[in-house]
């Protein structure tokens, strides 16, 4: 099975309605088709490969679109932008429409998989928002989530939470980074644990696969860190509450006796998000 592929397809795979080499066909033709948005841009000579490189890398530290990033650069315009957003998505396939185009499922066969996964999905949202709201930082993990979610989607990646551990994970290699939050008096560490997969995917075209880098590792999840605790302070700003951060440290203090963990899986591979006190 290949490694990217939307948790729909892994649903398909899993049950047995569908075999990994169909998923594969249904996802090369859905390939072939979704063009992206800097692809586009660079055939209707709009960007060049340096200004598309440009904004990749701004990408890394900036939670905007590609496109909203390619217009405050100066490159597009945004009208021209529409157009291209418009081209995109007159061109676009879902992974159901290329297994119907590729005869894998008929149309009755896939809206009746679509609303079997969509209920599971649902079911799977209301027992993790449970278990978070109950835990002991329930207030701040769901906010955390939510955060997390809409973050990732924007960057690109689908991501859902698996379940809430005590404790940092053992089993995710590659870059942990922490930062320091006061609010009304309290102290906590917001962290991420990325794995070295998704590190080099968040990097991904600015680091070459095969290239391990500590320091780089780290930067780029300081990078994510950042963001992720950028979204937090507006959100809890916008209820009200004043948070100030601290700089990002690589281990947590020896006070820390609590630390609750949002173990996150993107079609990647498992990341998590940490809250400790």
């Amino acid at each position: 099975m290949p490694k990217r592929q939307c948790f729909f397809g892994r649903h398909l795979v899993q049950t047995g309605i569908v075999n990994p080499k169909q998923l594969d066909r249904a996802i090369s033709r859905q390939k072939q088709s979704n063009a992206l948005l800097g692809r586009l841009a660079q055939e209707q000579k709009l960007l060049t490969p340096e200004q598309i490189s440009a904004i990749l890398e701004r990408q890394q530290h900036d939670p905007r679109r590609f496109g909203e990033l390619a217009v405050a650069m100066g490159f597009i315009t945004g009208e021209q932008l529409e157009t291209l957003l418009d081209n995109q998505a007159n061109n676009h396939i879902y992974l159901g429409e290329a297994l119907i185009k590729e005869n894998i499922l008929s149309r009755d066969a896939l809206v009746a998989q679509l609303n079997i996964f969509q209920t599971l999905m649902l079911a799977h949202e209301e027992e993790i928002s449970g278990i978070l709201s109950r835990a002991q930082h329930g207030d701040a993990l769901v906010s955390l989530y939510d955060i997390t979610r809409t973050y990732f989607f924007r960057i690109g990646f689908l991501a859902k939470a698996v379940r809430l551990e005590q404790g940092i994970p053992n089993d995710i290699h590659g870059a942990q980074v922490f930062m320091e939050q006061r609010s009304r008096g309290s102290l906590a560490y917001f962290g991420v644990i990325l794995p070295e997969s998704l590190l080099g995917q968040l990097a991904s075209p600015l680091r070459e696969q095969s290239a391990v880098d500590s320091g780089k590792d780290r930067e780029i999840a300081s990078e994510v860190l950042h963001n992720l605790n950028y979204l937090y302070c507006e959100q809890s700003r916008k209820s009200g509450t004043k948070v100030r951060h601290g700089a990002v440290r690589y281990d947590l203090p020896a006070s820390v006796s609590t630390v609750e963990t949002i173990r996150m899986q993107t079609v990647f591979d498992d990341f998590a998000v940490a809250y400790c006190t």
